[in-house]
């Protein structure tokens, strides 16, 4: 079964996650802010990580830049799940190489399998 790194400010939307995934049985890891991750990172390597691109502050993306700069996620295909819908903010996941870019609120009954096409798993 596939593993996912979920990293979510916000209690209620990383429950929500965890829940879609745990019912597919998917292995879930946890955490709230960039240190919190990077702890997790250190002990497990997820199939996949779900992050809200301002988990790490104001700054957007710059916690997928802080991410990715650890070198904890290379190999690892990143996804935002972010309430910023614009054009801008999609190209600029994409410039930093996310494999995919979901806006909230998220569709619960295509999330999961959305996240499956980007691992390239049915």
């Amino acid at each position: 079964m596939p593993s996912v790194l979920v990293i979510e400010d916000d209690a209620a939307n990383r429950y929500l996650l965890q829940r879609l995934f745990e019912s597919e049985g998917w292995t879930v890891h946890l955490a709230q802010d960039s240190e919190e991750a990077q702890r997790v990172l250190s002990e497990a390597r997820p199939s996949v990580i779900t992050c809200d691109s301002s988990s790490g502050g104001p700054d957007d993306f710059g916690f997928v830049r802080r991410l990715q700069a650890s070198g904890l996620v290379e190999g690892i295909p990143v996804v935002p799940v972010t309430t910023r819908a614009r054009a801008e903010d999609r190209a600029k996941a994409m410039e930093l190489g996310c494999a995919a870019f979901f806006t909230k609120p998220i569709n619960t009954r295509t999330f999961i399998s959305e996240v499956r096409r980007v691992l390239g798993i049915s």
